[in-house]
């Protein structure tokens, strides 16, 4: 079974956040994942809020 972030497409914000994290440090890279962890969860909410699920 699929995930749900799979089939959902990254906006482009993720896409550049996802573009930038090979130029970070590996001090820093786990906080550019929380970051774009963040905005693939704010995208499902804006979803579930269309479809009236919450």
């Amino acid at each position: 079974m699929p995930s749900l972030s799979s089939l959902m497409p990254d906006d482009e914000r993720t896409r550049l956040l996802l573009a930038l994290k090979p130029f970070l440090s590996e001090k820093r890279a786990p906080y550019m994942d929380s970051a774009v962890n963040i905005l693939r969860l704010a995208s499902m909410g804006k979803i579930g809020k269309d479809l009236k699920l919450f």
